[in-house]
């Protein structure tokens, strides 16, 4: 025992050394003292000290401590997203630990703990809204780009669990949950407008109404739109550099949001549209022709949802959802003989989702969790045609889900919560899989707790690559397995300071992926991944907050090759810093290291933002932000043999934000 304690006394103390060489300047400034601040002023202020106790649901899907959640989980609030001036739930997702964002200039893809291979799409990480499942039934993926069904505006917080939860969740959180919740009106009440404009001819405005009576129902309506009626390409041939080529390359979106709840039942719809025109060359010789495909996603849901308690220790929780996800590319062609026309990919998914759970607090420090989950999939259908002529390719499905999960927490010597889980998943298209769980929490102080977790989750083959393998007269792959064991310490130094380290080892089995000449899907050989990741933030009186985000991973095939687009390292430095009651700014770095991929190695890079965001008066804010500040240029390929894809440059952002009443 003393041993063990000299040990983290030891680190402890290299810690606080890091930290005060970080913190000297702004440790320098005087703190004012509550006397000394309007009350204006204090409610404008962060927290000086994150609180262990602060509530989390993702780990074990429902709210308890960070301290005793049986896993990690990350948490950005909408606050702190707005402070630092991110413009979509891509941008947050970058801030986040362990993840990392490619694109191909239409599609945003996510990767974590070093696996995010090109064609990988978002099916490997489940995203909730408000709850709901958002991964729909074709590709079993999530959009995190202009696509995301609602605004950033209206996110109250966003929570990461990394690592398998498919103990608790079942299909898709293979590699980690994240959970978006939406501001209600209380946090975003009354009358506001927003609005930007960006240096890449980027508008953006948005009108949200939201109210709260006395009786403590609250309702509320908004709706966004964002166009870009030009946009650079993302190839740098000479033909797509052209004004032309910037001319068909444009996106736009609406969406619309509505919620109303009353004494734990809360009903919630949505609808959006995204629109997305791309330049491409049409024939072949020395002057091919420029030409536009076009794609429109359109995304339809409504979802109900009722918590209540039944008796003194009985808790229910109940959710339905029904959703409509529509998809529609458009891609013109000339055949050699000189004719023209249009090829078109539609697909229409239609699904509903009913989710039952129930909590028992069977005595003191016991606590059992028993849910169902039934996803019914009406309509899964994809068509591929010529306009004007018959169906090429129509393939059609329905199908089913149902997973029962149970979890056992202990409360052991008052210090220790042990948790046993379980889940049973089956479905239409598979055998049943069954999914552990095994955590050990130690609270070893009120400022420091140990995590030792064991876990499981798998992702059965989606529609597309069932569809795809019969065509080719090919087996359906495998279900993909994942299983890690995982050590965590988190811990505060002082009232202001805490870091956090965790180190993890994931066996990753049949992982599904394209065979060499990318015409099918096989089961993969066995991956190995290990990581080590560190977290440091120090707060400050005055508001000023500094954190540190480092991932070290390696990700290794059977042949102890490094996976392809796999990051060996990830750093991410956040600093907000208030220069006045009225004006503060924030400042980002986040850096990926040297990715290989099957024609080459993708160079690593360091990029910057600066926001700062001033607070004109009572209810008007106005923000300044220069995305990529030092005009770093990098690449991503999302594809195993298509083109290095250049990212975005340099962006000026002006964004003001408007509570009318």
């Amino acid at each position: 025992m003393r041993s063990s304690s000299a040990v983290c006394a030891g680190i402890s103390r290299a810690l606080l050394a890091l930290a005060s060489l970080l913190a000297g300047p702004a440790a320098a400034q005087r703190e004012p003292v509550a006397s000394e601040l309007s009350l204006e002023q204090l409610l404008r202020q962060s927290l000086p000290v994150e609180p262990r106790d602060l509530e989390v649901t993702t780990s074990s899907r429902f709210a308890q401590s960070a301290a005793q959640a049986p896993g990690i989980t990350y948490v950005l609030s909408g606050d702190e997203i707005r402070l630092r001036g991110l413009r979509n739930l891509a941008d947050v997702l970058r801030q986040l630990p362990g993840l990392y964002v490619t694109s191909n200039g239409i599609l945003t893809f996510v990767g974590a703990r070093g696996l995010g291979r090109p064609a990988d799409i978002n099916s490997r990480l489940l995203i909730l809204l408000d709850g709901m499942r958002l991964n729909e039934n074709f590709y079993d993926a999530a959009p995190v780009g202009e696509d995301f069904p609602i605004d950033i505006e209206l996110v109250d917080r966003v929570e990461f669990s990394p690592g398998p939860g498919g103990a608790v969740y079942g299909n898709n959180a293979f590699l980690g949950v994240i959970s978006i919740t939406t501001r209600g009106a209380g946090a975003g009440g009354g009358l506001r407008w927003t609005a930007g404009v960006d240096s890449q001819r980027g508008y953006r405005t948005g009108l949200s109404w939201a109210q709260r009576s006395d009786s403590g129902a609250e309702w509320g309506l908004a709706f966004s739109a964002y166009q870009r009626p030009e946009m650079y390409t993302p190839v740098d041939e000479a033909e797509f550099q052209s004004a032309r080529s910037r001319q068909l390359n444009w996106e736009r979106s609406r969406k619309l949001l509505g919620y109303g709840s009353l004494r734990g039942l809360r009903l919630q719809f949505g609808l959006n549209s995204y629109n997305r025109g791309t330049p491409l060359l049409l024939g072949s010789g020395p002057q091919p022709e420029m030409g536009q495909a076009n794609d429109v996603n359109d995304h339809g849901f409504l979802q109900l949802a009722y918590d209540t308690v039944l008796g003194d220790a009985w808790d229910l929780a109940t959710r339905f959802s029904a959703q409509q996800m529509r998809y529609r590319q458009e891609t013109p062609f000339i055949l050699e003989t000189g004719e023209r026309g249009r090829f078109r990919v539609q697909s229409l998914g239609q699904w509903r989702n009913l989710e039952l759970q129930l909590r028992r607090q069977l005595a003191r420090g016991h606590r059992l969790t028993a849910g169902l989950e039934v996803q019914d999939d009406d309509r899964q259908d994809l068509v591929f045609r010529a306009l004007g002529a018959e169906p090429l390719q129509v393939y059609q499905k329905q199908g089913h889900r149902i997973g029962l999960f149970l979890q056992d927490e202990w409360q052991v010597a008052g210090a220790h919560l042990l948790v046993l889980g379980v889940r049973r998943d089956g479905s239409s298209n598979s055998r049943s899989l069954w999914v552990p769980r095994l955590a050990w929490v130690w609270t070893a102080s009120a400022d420091a707790s140990l995590r030792l977790m064991y876990g499981g989750a798998f992702r059965q083959a989606n529609l597309y690559e069932d569809m795809v393998n019969s065509l080719n007269f090919e087996d359906v792959p495998r279900p993909e397995r994942i299983r890690t064991v995982e050590l965590g310490w988190d811990a505060r130094l002082t009232s202001a300071l805490r870091y956090h380290v965790s180190v993890f080892d994931s066996e990753l089995r049949n992982l599904i992926s394209l065979d060499s000449e990318g015409f099918s899907y096989i089961n993969a050989d066995r991956v190995r991944s290990r990581g080590l990741e560190l977290g440091l933030e120090q707060r400050w009186r005055s508001g000023a907050q500094l954190s540190l985000a480092l991932s070290l991973q390696r990700s290794l095939d059977q042949n102890g090759a490094l996976l392809h687009n796999s990051p060996r390292t990830l750093l991410k430095l956040n600093h907000r810093q208030p220069l006045s009651d009225e004006l503060s700014v924030a400042w980002q770095l986040y850096s990926v290291s040297r990715r290989s991929t099957a024609l080459d190695d993708l160079p690593g890079y360091a990029k910057q933002n600066l926001h700062l965001l001033w607070r004109a008066k009572e209810g008007l804010n106005v923000s300044l932000g220069v995305h990529n500040l030092t005009a770093t240029r990098s690449y991503d390929r999302t594809s195993p043999f298509g083109l290095a894809i250049r990212q975005p440059g340099r962006s000026l952002q002006l964004a003001t934000e408007w509570r009318l009443r």
